[in-house]
Formats: C-alpha cells, sequence, structure tokens
C-alpha cells in the first residue's frame, strides 16, 4: 500500500460558514496520497450537519470530540494522522490552486528534512493583501537552529500554517500545542518547534492564503482582554524557557518577549478596554523591556523609547491611540 504523504488536519467549531467552500477547494486539488482530517471541537451549529456530507468521500475523516479549544483539537488530528507530513489548515482559509501538487513534489525532492515553509498572504474582509515572503532565502536550506535567530528578530515570516511538518519529527520530539490557550497557541507551537528543529527547507511560493475576518479573535482592536495579556505571558515563560537551555538565543529570545510586551501594550491602548488589572499587569511586566536585546531595527528603537516612557503617561493620554 503506498505511504500517504500529506495529513491536512482541520479543526473546526462552528465553522457553518466556511467549512463547505474549503472542502470544496481542497477537492479541486490533487489528494492522491493524502488524508484530510477533520477535526469538529464540539460545534453547536450545523458544522457537523454538513461535515457528514463529505464523510463518504474518499480521503476525508471526520473525527468528533466535546469543545476543548483549537490546541487540543489539533493534537487529537496529529494523534489521527499517517502522512509523511503534516499541515494544519484553518476551516476558513484558503490553499491556492495545484498548492498540493507542489508540496508532494517538494517532499519527494526533500525526504528528511523537518519542516518545509513557504510564503503565504493575508487578506482581510476589506481585500487588503499583505505579503509574507522571503525572496532572498528562497530554497535555502536552514541547519540546525539559524531559521529559529530569524524568526525571533522578525526577520523571517512563518506562521502555523505556512508549515508542512515531518510527523516523525513531530512524534519523537513530543511536540503538542499546549491546552487551554486561546491566542498565540501557534506562535508558541512555532517557537518549540524551530528550537529543536536540525533542518528547514524554504521556499518563497505562495501556498497559502490567511483570511483574516472582521469578527476574528485577533482583528477585533476593541475587545482586547485577559486573554491577550496571558498569550504574552505565556510566550514569556516558553522563552524564558529557551534562553536557559540555550544561551546563544538569550539576546533574542529577549528580543522577542519585548516585541510581544510592546505590541501587546499598544493593543491595549488603542482598546477601548479600561481594565485596572490589566494596567497593572501591564506595570510589572514592564521591566522585561530593560533586558539586553540585540541592534534589529524599527522595533529596537520602539523597545528603547518605551524603556524611557512612564506607563502611567501611557495610560493618562490614551485617547490618542483609540481610532
Amino acid at each position: 500500500m503506498k505511504e500517504t504523504l500529506i495529513s491536512i488536519i482541520i479543526p473546526c467549531y462552528n465553522s457553518e460558514r466556511f467549512i463547505s467552500s474549503t472542502l470544496d477547494m481542497l477537492l479541486k486539488q490533487d489528494l492522491s496520497d493524502c488524508e484530510i482530517i477533520i477535526v469538529n471541537d464540539g460545534s453547536t451549529d450545523n458544522t457537523l450537519s454538513i461535515l457528514n456530507n463529505y464523510e463518504s468521500i474518499n480521503n476525508i475523516s471526520i473525527v468528533n470530540q466535546k469543545n476543548l479549544g483549537v490546541s487540543i483539537a489539533r493534537n487529537t488530528g496529529i494523534s489521527k494522522a499517517k502522512g509523511k507530513y503534516i499541515y494544519f489548515l484553518d476551516s476558513d482559509d484558503i490553499i491556492p490552486q495545484n498548492t498540493i501538487m507542489k508540496w508532494k513534489s517538494w517532499i519527494e525532492t526533500n525526504i528528511n528534512v523537518d519542516l518545509i515553509t513557504f510564503g503565504y498572504i493575508s487578506c482581510s474582509n476589506s481585500k487588503r493583501i499583505r505579503y509574507y515572503v522571503n525572496p532572498s532565502f528562497d530554497k535555502t536550506l536552514f541547519k540546525g537552529n539559524e531559521l529559529l535567530k530569524y524568526f525571533l528578530t522578525k526577520r523571517f515570516y512563518i506562521h502555523n500554517s505556512s508549515c508542512l511538518y515531518n510527523r516523525n519529527f513531530i512524534i519523537n520530539n513530543e511536540l503538542v500545542y499546549k491546552a487551554g490557550v486561546k491566542i498565540a497557541e501557534d506562535i508558541d507551537w512555532l517557537i518549540r518547534v524551530l528550537s529543536v528543529a536540525k533542518n528547514v527547507y524554504y521556499f518563497k511560493d505562495i501556498c497559502w492564503n490567511y483570511v483574516i475576518r472582521n469578527n476574528s479573535t485577533v482583528h477585533i482592536e476593541s475587545k482586547y482582554s485577559a486573554d491577550f495579556f496571558n498569550s504574552f505571558l505565556l510566550l514569556k515563560d516558553t522563552l524564558t524557557n529557551l534562553k536557559k537551555q540555550k544561551a546563544e538565543f538569550y539576546l533574542y529570545c529577549n528580543f522577542f518577549i519585548c516585541v510581544s510586551y510592546s505590541i501587546n501594550l499598544f493593543r491595549y491602548l488603542k482598546s477601548k478596554l479600561y481594565d485596572l488589572v490589566i494596567e497593572k499587569q501591564f506595570k510589572i511586566e514592564k521591566h522585561v523591556l530593560l533586558a539586553p536585546i540585540p541592534n534589529v531595527g524599527f522595533y529596537s528603537l520602539i523597545i528603547k523609547a518605551l524603556r524611557l516612557i512612564p506607563i502611567e503617561l501611557l495610560f493618562k493620554f490614551r485617547h490618542y491611540f483609540i481610532k
């Protein structure tokens, strides 16, 4: 029996508006030697009813579980996957025509790499498109943790869904998504993946369209919540552990922690939320900005500027940040 090359894992929660078009898009591609694993994470709308219409199609399997969150849904998919490589696709995202055929040719050429990563674009409901492509690195084989350094210093674009993951690499390193995390679980996952990956191949080809909808969690700036700050604390803990294990990444981990703190701070300032508990947490954690960091451009300047500004002053004049 021929080996399954790619397992496409799709977590679903109340995805009735998107899942049909996503699956129809996939079915128009070359799915030979591939499997699609859809994990229905306790949907309460018509998602399951729609999925049942696809259950009889070859290469598609549906797993039902109670609502445990996207991290556990992806972990369930990993446990069911048989493919040589694993790909994670959200239920409302798009991969361009003929992408799967391209992936299979890459896998057959670069058989033993831990990851294959590629370019992607993001687009919002308003059709604004941003490109995440690293042309100077096209067809580059990154050895050791070389790519992690570029990722932590914001010099290389990579996303949870812009990678094909070697399944044996994932299993042998016991890599799983952290349960109960609502925001940034994918960034935490990527940091841990890249910290143990020994060889990563990059192609500049755009193979994924990230669709940002107006009602998505990260898109609604006015709905900042404690979950966002908790995501910063999660990344801080992961990176603190990483720099203890790999001293050569000390400055780079500090840099990513500072950037994460800064992004969260500005997102809070731009929101319409006034929360004294969150503001106290920002004050407590501001010390992270004082850690030594590498000089890598725009973000370094922002971090150094924030060191000098009393955070109380930012909270006092936050109305200037609100649109």
